[in-house]
């Protein structure tokens, strides 16, 4: 929802005092040449924004250069080289190579970058920002995204990082059905998380947008919705400071506490930068419905599960695939026609609720219990799920292994929903660096691992957040996309991935009616694709972890 705050971003917050004056001189029309009291004005209206300081500044290059720098970021993409595809669990997009190192081929993006590169672009922008003493260090590349791009939510906090800025080169006939906005988040003062969208602004083309960088300066890029006019192009980056500012750790306080670490979501350029530090803060709990334990019968599962996956030789074929082969094995019509029907009628009529910060994850949950016991389809399956019966089952497809402990939950993906990696040892350990150099990684949540909440039947072994955060696990994820036909097209998100360190391992895009089943070592993380506008259907699953 945008506040009366984004309706003046859409305008050109300021238009009067943003409409700058070019004069000839030195820079020969490169950018407009300010007065002391314009510049007054755009700090008032930079520090007075909300939710964090910005601005969009309208037209402040020279039409004619901004017309040729387009044209060079063109046909610069065009050539293929220097350009990089970003697509991991936070971001798609495709990104150029460090502007610094812009050839003469490109004569008006060398000209445009000499002069962000400048003392004096430097200075205007202290001058507009109120943010002193900004180093000579720059960072800055070109970004072009098209029809299902996004950048999820992120805050850009990192190491020295002061003021980041935007140039949009989207088509000039860019509209708001377009998508592509940039989305600034409001904070939630009790839990320092990023709660809504309160302001939108439009890439208008030859606009800049500026903003302070802190640990508090959440934003997104919204899908771009159609491409069909043009990629939305843009030039951006950060100017930096000598020092990096004395900043608390960022905490998302939660019942459930913990720690988790996380790395800044975007690549720095190749030519920029070394090694990220990271950050700490402790980690949202994740809503786990975990209903009372079904008594063990062998008729329990009777009339639910398909007949074929309760015999001896179906379990022993699944044991030996899973055995021989790992990855993730998908159970196809796993469950009976009758029981499926039940359950995908209920679940469109769930009280569903949604579960966030949008930092960390977007995805629909189940609130309160629906009724009582056995009264409703949805909470009848979970129930099974969580039963002895189901838990023996399972414990014939994997021996000899055992399987404890178990916990559960119900989810809807919706469009615009997704889940991010987290995992502390993981991110500590280093490896997140090799993985987000490779666009495999990004600063996180939760994938579906992360930190469960385990349901402790009399005599199972106890477990803290620690231990369901390192042990090995049997996931069961049961699908249910309502009125799917065919085969899952990717491009509509909402696929699984599971990876470790530098390696994919596995896409699991979801099915009518199957039960994926994947063995979790420690080191095996997951995330949920972005689900896309072009889903035409919610995502509902049955994610259920056993413990090992």
């Amino acid at each position: 929802m945008e506040s009366k705050q984004t309706s003046n971003q859409d305008r050109g917050q300021g238009a009067s005092p943003n409409k700058l004056k070019r004069t000839r001189g030195s820079l020969n029309g490169v950018v407009s040449t300010l007065v002391p009291s314009e510049i007054h004005g755009l700090r008032c209206a930079f520090r007075d924004a909300l939710p964090f300081p910005h601005i969009q500044l309208n037209h402040p290059f020279d039409p004619e250069l901004i017309s040729s720098v387009r044209d060079d970021l063109i046909a610069w993409e065009g050539k293929g080289c220097g350009w990089v595809e970003r697509n991991n669990d936070l971001y798609s997009f495709k990104q150029s190579d460090a502007l610094a190192n812009v050839g003469e081929d490109s004569p008006s993006l060398r000209r445009l970058t000499t002069y962000l590169y400048s003392s004096e672009f430097r200075s205007l922008v202290e001058g507009i920002t109120g943010v002193q003493d900004l180093a000579d260090t720059i960072d800055a590349s070109a970004a072009s995204y098209r029809s299902g791009d996004y950048l999820l939510c992120h805050d850009d906090d990192l190491l020295t990082r002061r003021v980041a800025f935007i140039l949009y080169l989207t088509p000039e006939n860019w509209e708001a059905s377009d998508g592509g906005k940039l989305e600034l988040f409001s904070v939630d003062p009790t839990t320092h998380a990023p709660s809504r969208i309160s302001a939108s602004i439009s890439p208008r083309y030859g606009s800049m947008v500026l903003f302070e960088v802190t640990p508090a300066s959440f934003h997104a890029v919204g899908e771009v919705l159609d491409d069909s006019k043009g990629h939305r192009l843009s030039i951006s980056g950060w100017f930096h400071g000598k020092n990096r500012l004395p900043r608390p750790p960022l905490e998302f306080h939660s019942s459930n506490g913990g720690v988790v670490a996380f790395l800044p979501p975007l690549p720095t350029p190749s030519g920029f930068g070394k090694a990220h530090p990271l950050y700490t803060l402790a980690t949202p709990s994740l809503p786990f419905p975990l209903l009372p334990l079904l008594p063990s019968s062998s008729h329990a599962l009777e009339g639910w599960v398909n007949p074929l996956y309760l015999k001896k030789a179906t379990a022993a074929a699944v044991g030996k695939r899973l055995r021989e082969e790992g990855g993730a094995l998908l159970l196809p019509s796993f469950l009976t026609h009758d029981a499926f029907s039940l359950v995908a009628r209920a679940l469109g009529t769930a009280p569903w609720r949604h579960v966030g910060p949008p930092v960390l994850q977007s995805y629909r949950t189940l609130g309160a219990v629906m009724g009582g016991y056995n009264t409703c389809p949805v909470e009848t399956l979970l129930n099974i799920f969580c039963s002895e019966s189901f838990r023996e089952l399972l414990s014939n497809f994997v021996k000899p292994v055992v399987l404890g402990d178990v916990a559960g939950k119900v989810r809807a993906f919706t469009q615009g929903d997704y889940t991010i990696i987290t995992d502390p040892e993981y991110l500590a350990k280093g490896a997140a660096k090799k993985a987000s150099r490779a666009g495999l990684l990004a600063k996180g949540g939760s994938g579906g691992g992360g930190k469960v909440s385990w349901s402790k039947p009399e005599g199972s072994l106890g477990g803290g957040e620690d231990e369901g955060r390192t042990m090995r696990t049997l996931e069961a994820n049961f699908y249910a996309v309502l009125s799917q036909a065919g085969e899952w097209d990717e491009t509509w998100g909402g696929v699984t991935t599971y990876l470790t360190a530098d390696t994919v391992r596995e896409s699991v895009s979801p099915q009518t009616n199957s039960l994926c089943l994947v063995l979790r070592e420690p080191e095996l993380l997951s995330f949920v694709k972005h689900v896309s506008s072009r889903c035409p259907e919610p995502i509902y699953d049955f994610n259920m972890q056993y413990r090992i």
